[in-house]
């Protein structure tokens, strides 16, 4: 029976996550971490962390502990070899650099993934190297190079039918071309909302909500302040710190563009 429930453990809070009910999928991720901890099993111990990290405390804004935890996942894959899910926890080491900032560190983690990946053939974990690279050059200010990248990662995507690598490209290559082509912008954001709700996926969904608030925030604000609020309800439910955080500013300035 223990066994049985150590087996379970980490895919039952998956579902969890992927239903965005995080609190009961934390409960299961810390469970099933001491369990492997216990049984001494250190591939599964890594992907633990790489899950509770990345799903679970990157989520609620607690940048330094998703950090450790991703940072712990990437030294157990490289004493054991464990080549698989040392791509995956790259992607969580590179997305939290990112978003902490640390552009140089993320674009590291992010080219060794891509190489990674290129090696093993591993087109579904390029796809994320892709998205991640663009997200970084959009934040470092070189537009044409993130272009390229969303717009790789948004082909590599749909061809491997990977939704949230889709999700990420549109959303990504929205905020991108908001000011250049704010038609553009407004349907990839579009597309991105209706790919969301098909899914059911409640923190793309507000994600998209944001992109198209603030896309089109400019000429009709009302209109965008309302998609952002209903972001930030998203938000708070699933108690997303970090998106929060990203939201407020953009809804401020809707409201001044109203008055």
């Amino acid at each position: 029976l223990f066994l049985t429930f150590v087996n379970m453990g980490n895919p039952l809070a998956g579902c969890f996550l992927e239903t965005d009910a995080l609190d009961r999928g934390a409960q299961h991720m810390e469970a099933a971490l001491e369990a492997f901890r216990i049984l001494g099993d250190r591939r599964a111990e890594a992907r633990v962390l790489h899950n509770l990290g990345y799903s679970v405390r990157f989520v609620r804004g607690d940048f330094r502990a998703a950090l450790r935890m991703e940072e712990e996942a990437v030294r157990i894959c490289e004493a054991l070899g464990d080549v698989s899910t040392l791509g995956v926890c790259l992607i969580g080491l590179g997305h939290l650099r990112l978003v902490m900032g640390q552009h140089e560190e993320a674009m590291v983690a992010l080219e060794r993934l891509l190489r990674l990946c290129e090696e093993w053939q591993a087109e579904p974990g390029r796809a994320y190297a892709l998205v991640l690279m663009a997200d970084t050059c959009r934040e470092q200010g070189d537009r044409s190079r993130a272009r390229l990248l969303y717009e790789e990662a948004l082909t590599l995507g749909e061809r491997l039918e990977e939704p949230t690598v889709r999700l990420h490209s549109l959303i990504g290559l929205a905020l991108l071309l908001r000011r250049d082509d704010a038609a553009g912008a407004r349907a990839l954001a579009g597309r991105a909302l209706a790919l969301a709700q098909q899914l059911k996926s409640e923190w793309f969904r507000g994600r998209s909500l944001v992109a198209l608030g603030v896309i089109i925030g400019g000429g009709q604000g009302e209109d965008g302040a309302t998609h952002l609020l209903e972001a930030v309800h998203i938000f708070e439910h699933l108690r997303a710190q970090y998106d929060l955080a990203r939201a407020h500013p953009d809804i401020r300035d809707c409201v001044s563009r109203i008055d």
